[in-house]
């Protein structure tokens, strides 16, 4: 066999290579490329119900509560709050420091609101203690507190939104 046929077997074999290559690279490529918008699309699909889940929430809770809410969240004891009124009612409290003590057999909740008061155009109640309650533990029921009634003012409730031990969600709600 001549010597220039080994060189063009030895181009062509490199040739055939070259585009194996190519062509595996794209496909591995195409797979990635796949498989990248297989998982874009599932967190999307996760946000979207994640926003419907939150705005769901906010939604019910503006029904449930017209004249205002604070939503309590709580990682393993640490409380965050986020007061939400409609304008005609103002209460305030020290809420970051509510306590909200589960019963050792789950049923009950003790609340403990720091200082709390109310104020609207045509009244002010300042209460100079700690308010606190005991209320049963159901997941969804709002429960009325009767901590300070006010003539003619909303109702205070208290509801569990979520159970979950280490990370429970509470709402007080006014109406």
């Amino acid at each position: 066999m001549p010597f220039y046929a080994i060189i063009i077997i030895g181009a062509i074999l490199q040739v055939g290579a070259i585009v194996c290559t190519v062509v595996a690279t794209r496909m591995t490529q195409r797979e990635q490329d796949t498989r990248h918008a297989e998982i874009i699309s599932n967190q999307q699909r996760t946000e979207l119900l994640l926003v419907h889940r939150n705005k769901s929430l906010k939604d019910k809770l503006w029904e449930r509560y017209p004249f205002g809410y604070v939503l309590f969240g709580s990682d393993e004891g640490n409380i965050v709050s986020l007061p939400f009124y409609d304008g005609r009612l103002f209460a305030e409290a020290h809420w970051e420091d509510t306590k909200v003590e589960v019963s050792e057999d789950k049923k009950l909740l003790r609340v403990t609101i720091m200082q709390p008061r109310w104020k609207s155009t045509n009244v002010n109640v300042v209460v100079h203690q700690d308010a606190q309650s005991t209320i049963p533990n159901k997941v969804g029921e709002p429960v009325p507190l009767g901590l300070v009634k006010a003539a003619g003012q909303p109702e205070m409730f208290f509801e569990v939104i979520d159970d979950n031990p280490r990370k429970p969600v509470y709402a007080i709600g006014f109406k």
